[in-house]
């Protein structure tokens, strides 16, 4: 999905600033497929659960392992 500035705010809203619910909307989920109850901004909780939940569980493994070796350091050798 294309990253245009105007579209930060109302993205960072859908997702709630989540990076695991972003990643479930750029890879595997279409806007179209959100049930149309959970996009009121009361349902942030709900909506960033089911948008998590969408993405395969293997994958979403994946995507953690990932996140979390990139949040640690690794050995710099000093």
């Amino acid at each position: 999905m294309p990253e245009w500035p105007v579209f930060t705010v109302w993205f960072d809203e859908l997702v709630d600033e989540d990076w695991l619910a972003r990643e479930a909307v750029e890879r595997f989920v279409k806007f179209s497929a959100i049930p149309p109850e959970l996009l009121s901004p009361d349902k942030r909780a709900e909506r960033v659960s089911w948008l998590i939940d969408q993405i395969p569980a293997d994958e979403r493994e994946q995507l953690i392992e990932r996140h979390e070796a990139a949040a640690t350091p690794g050995d710099l050798g000093l």
